[in-house]
């Protein structure tokens, strides 16, 4: 006698108490952690650490190198310890996807999920962080942070998206909880900073009008570059194209667009083109896929 239980079931769907009582005990403390320095004239991985269920693949012969993180425990649960750290060495260039949309399911037990993104990047360096979109599942908690250091000739691409509910099944977010907080530094000085929480009190009117107007995607882009200025133009003539509220703006050296679209697959369609109108690479294949 067997029986399959999903992590986001409510407990008075699941038919054996005693199996998901054993299934929320279990705990994750993984992550990756990536080096990438020039050798040769060629930007090359020089350290990898995986742990506990998290593996990195790369592409053979691909230079810069492009890693994909791959969870092969297939989600997120309560109390999960998630760290990816990445250092990129001095002129080295450096791009990090994943190999599929993150889950985060339901807190059975009100643990909080934690997933903390750290790098370094040094002179001349750059670092693209371009992970497929998170998915909160209704009463997931997850709390998130992104911290990265910068030198003062590195340049940084990044981009997370957020997607509340799972759409295509209806799902309703009901409560749970999502915090997310970013520092970005360069050269030892604060340049960009933000903090966002929405929680029970958010959920229940989460797609009204007056806070996403029935978006349930959330994206957030940010070019940390000495060009990012004169490149809010490219910027603004893909967001003023794309088919859901987005908007770009650039400052001291920083150009940030976010967008609230109904839909992941529409903030994919937008990623494909407005990450090479930056200056960055063509979008990681795992995202074709």
């Amino acid at each position: 006698m067997s029986a399959v239980i999903s992590r986001s079931d409510r407990p008075e769907q699941r038919a054996c108490p005693g199996a998901a009582r054993a299934l929320g005990a279990m705990r994750v403390a993984g992550g990756v952690d990536v080096r990438a320095e020039v050798r040769g004239g060629k930007s090359r991985v020089t350290h990898l650490r995986e742990r506990d269920g998290f593996k990195v693949r790369f592409a053979r012969r691909a230079s810069p190198p492009e890693g994909v993180i791959i969870n092969t425990g297939g989600g997120l649960a309560s109390g999960d310890a998630i760290r990816q750290t990445f250092d990129v060495g001095k002129d080295a260039e450096l791009t990090m996807t994943t190999q599929a949309a993150e889950r985060c399911y339901r807190s059975g037990d009100g643990a909080t999920t934690s997933i903390d993104v750290a790098a370094t990047v040094n002179d001349n360096a750059v670092l693209n962080w371009l992970p497929q979109e998170t998915i909160i599942y209704d009463e997931a908690r997850l709390s998130r942070s992104i911290d990265v250091s910068l030198a003062p000739t590195a340049r940084l691409l990044m981009s997370e998206t957020v997607v509340f509910g799972r759409r295509a099944m209806g799902e309703i977010l009901r409560g749970g909880l999502f915090t997310d907080r970013w520092r970005i530094v360069r050269d030892g000085k604060l340049i960009f900073a933000e903090n966002a929480r929405v929680g029970d009190d958010v959920f229940d009117d989460f797609t009204a009008s007056a806070i996403t107007g029935g978006a349930h995607a959330a994206v957030t882009l940010l070019l940390a570059s000495g060009d990012g200025e004169e490149r809010l133009a490219r910027a603004q003539s893909v967001t003023d194209a794309a088919p859901f509220k987005c908007a770009a703006s650039a400052w001291h050296g920083k150009l940030v667009v976010r967008g609230l679209a109904e839909r992941a697959q529409d903030v994919r369609h937008l990623m494909h083109v407005l990450v090479p109108a930056l200056g960055g690479p063509p979008m990681p294949r795992s995202w074709l896929t």
